[in-house]
């Protein structure tokens, strides 16, 4: 298959809200073989029709890579933002890629909340009982439905890339 880009989301529902959580992924790796979707090992079915093996053999195994990015409206720390990255590989895994030796992947996530929490502007007059900056954030044990989003919308980015 030809690789490239691929998009997909999950919504979370949180209390009284709704957070989108989106993957962009950049996959370049994995052989037909291993192909399966939706748990379904489809590969080994689809080797023998492969038009596009005349113009991309002769590579080296295992040379391809894959970037991911998840974003994120949900209120997240940043080492919440490090988990959701750890759980993109659990998404392509889930496509029947087993990855490589020579892969060169990178994944990263990011939240769009808290925009003002973290400013670098310089303070204005004496600290205050107020003077502290405030950040929302969803509770570290409620962290499930988001690690399942990104799994889930990891492997569909590759399906559609």
């Amino acid at each position: 298959f030809k690789g490239g880009s691929g998009t997909a989301s999950r919504v979370v529902d949180y209390g009284h809200r709704s957070y989108t959580v989106g993957v962009f992924l950049q996959a370049n790796f994995g052989s037909r073989r291993e192909l399966t979707i939706a748990g379904a090992p489809l590969g080994n079915d689809l080797a023998d029709d492969n038009p596009m093996e005349a113009y991309f053999s002769g590579g080296p195994t295992g040379a391809g890579s894959c970037i991911g990015i998840v974003a994120t409206d949900a209120p997240l720390l940043p080492g919440q933002c490090k988990a959701l990255a750890r759980r993109v590989p659990l998404g392509l895994a889930r496509t029947g890629t087993t990855g490589s030796h020579f892969s060169g992947d990178i994944f990263l996530a990011f939240s769009t909340a808290n925009r003002d929490a973290l400013n670098g502007r310089f303070p204005r007059g004496p600290a205050t009982e107020h003077s502290y900056g405030h950040m929302d954030f969803i509770p570290w044990g409620r962290m499930d439905d988001f690690y399942a989003a990104v799994v889930q919308a990891a492997e569909e980015a590759v399906l559609n890339a």
